[in-house]
């Protein structure tokens, strides 16, 4: 199965085998006779022919007997792997040489492809190596934060504990469902339950035969709106004991994920009974309030027709009387003393008495017209209107009256004409109007006041200003007057775009 080649003492080929010949790709007849270095790399010849040459002059041939690895030329050029075992003998005192060759080339490729296998495996075991440490060093790190991610945790939890325990709020965390899943230690106190009891059941049961139904039924609906999304406000009484009330004010907000999925819900409580009994108070102190403004203004009607009455009634009399003497006196005189008497000094008296007769006249329709009593609100409204005119000619008022007198109660007649008289003056005061447009109608139940006009108007957040003070009270006067009365009034107004008034009352049936 090896090649045999054997050389003379020159170092040319005597004998040369069918192995070596398939392994070189020379054939015996193409090389007996010849030199060995036809199949010598040239780089290793020169190391041959040296030891040749030593072995001739020494007889020293240092790898007798010995099986070496070395490399072969083929016929082709290319260069063949082979491991060489050679033997060394004399014939007639010269020197022979035979070598038995193996083709080692598959052996020398797997043991490269060994070699490379190798390196790549130590290379892969070295990266891997630097992979596991780098990991390695990574999860330290990761063991650290995580470390100090946990003691975070645990003091923002021990914070979150004392605040979520010493609120005075009452604070829970709920499931969608309404399952209590945390609740502080004021709900506990609050409500006389502990914690135990109370964790991972429903929020209605807590309270257990002592909750009512419509408790239940409220908090039920209130976590059903609060699961869905939406933030619910409500409040509910408790019954502690037979004179114990208490009343809360519950808000449930829902915590949401970034999926809009609501897997928590927050409930806050806080007590609001002392501001209830004081809201109640206030409400009640309101009403008598409003009762006393309606008793004042009733009150003080009174007094102005009572003293309009007394003017007209006593003082105006008198002066009739006064000025009906005086005439009488003038025309008396007149005749018995002729054209040159005291006629022109006592009729000069005449136009002073009739001036203080309007005037107690003005007044007393001032306080409180006659005809509103008499004639009705209709009435009096045109009369009004007609006086306005007189005062302020350059003002045209156009009225629309869509109602009947019957339709209109007593007590709203004076509140009518008083904030029609007060938002007339303001308009003669202070707009610079030329039109005003008056309506009264009745629609279906409800009686409306409109009053509009074209003036400059005013900004309605500054009517108490130094300049607007008389119309700011003459404002607010109105509001409540009508509404001690029941109804509404508002008031629209921009600078340079006139004064709307309105208001509106609810009639009976």
């Amino acid at each position: 199965t090896d090649a045999i080649i054997s050389t003379s003492p020159g170092g040319r080929i005597i004998f040369w085998n069918r192995k070596a010949e398939a392994l070189f790709g020379y054939t015996e007849l193409e090389v007996v006779g010849r030199s060995l270095d036809i199949i010598i790399p040239e780089r290793y010849q020169e190391g041959h022919d040296s030891a040749i040459k030593r072995v001739r002059d020494k007889g020293i041939l240092r790898l007798a007997g010995k099986t070496m690895e070395t490399t072969g030329k083929h016929r082709d050029g290319h260069e063949i792997a082979i491991e060489i075992s050679l033997s060394f003998w004399e014939s007639n005192g010269e020197p022979y040489f035979t070598a038995i060759i193996r083709d080692i080339t598959a052996r020398k490729k797997g043991e490269e492809a060994l070699s490379q296998a190798q390196i790549l495996l130590e290379d892969q075991i070295l990266e891997r190596t630097t992979d596991l440490i780098r990991t390695n060093e990574k999860l330290k790190k990761e063991i650290t934060t995580r470390i100090h991610m946990q003691n975070a945790l645990e003091e923002s939890e021990r914070k979150f504990r004392v605040l979520f325990n010493q609120t005075f709020q009452v604070i829970g965390l709920l499931k969608p469902d309404g399952t209590v899943l945390e609740i502080n230690q004021t709900a506990l106190d609050y409500f006389r339950i502990n914690y135990h009891d109370s964790v991972n059941r429903f929020l209605w049961d807590l309270r257990g035969d002592q909750a009512s139904e419509a408790n239940r039924a409220m908090f039920q609906e209130a976590v059903a709106q609060a699961a869905g999304g939406k933030l619910v406000r409500f409040e509910a009484q408790f019954r502690f004991d037979k004179e114990t009330v208490r009343t809360l004010d519950f808000s449930i907000k829902p915590v949401s994920d970034p999926e809009g999925l609501v897997p928590l819900l927050i409930i806050e409580g806080r007590d609001i009974t002392e501001r209830k009994q004081n809201e109640e108070g206030l409400q009640e102190s309101e009403h008598r309030l409003r009762l006393l403004s309606s008793q004042v203004l009733v009150a003080q009607e009174k007094e102005r027709k009572r003293i309009s009455q007394e003017l007209h009634d006593g003082i105006g009399q008198y002066l009739s009387a006064i000025k009906y003497r005086v005439e009488h006196l003038i025309l008396t005189q007149s005749e018995e003393k002729g054209p040159s008497g005291d006629k022109p000094t006592l009729e000069k008296v005449i136009p002073v008495i009739q001036g203080a007769i309007e005037e107690i006249r003005r007044i007393c329709m001032a306080l409180r017209p006659s005809t509103l009593d008499d004639l009705g609100i209709l009435a009096t409204i045109s009369w009004f209107c007609r006086e306005f005119q007189a005062t302020y000619s350059g003002i045209l008022i156009k009225q629309k009256i869509q109602v009947e007198e019957q339709e209109i109660p007593a007590l709203l007649k004076t509140v009518i004409f008083r904030i029609v008289q007060e938002a007339l003056n303001n308009i003669g005061k202070h707009s610079r109007a030329g039109q005003i447009s008056l309506n009264l109608t009745r629609k279906g139940r409800h009686l409306n006041l409109d009053i509009r006009d074209n003036g400059g108007g005013f900004d309605l957040k500054k009517p108490y200003s130094s300049d607007n003070s008389t119309r700011g009270m003459g404002l607010a006067g109105m509001k409540e007057r009508a509404e001690l009365s029941g109804g509404a009034l508002t008031i629209h107004s921009q600078p340079g775009k006139g004064t709307r008034i309105q208001a509106v009352w609810l009639l009976g049936e």
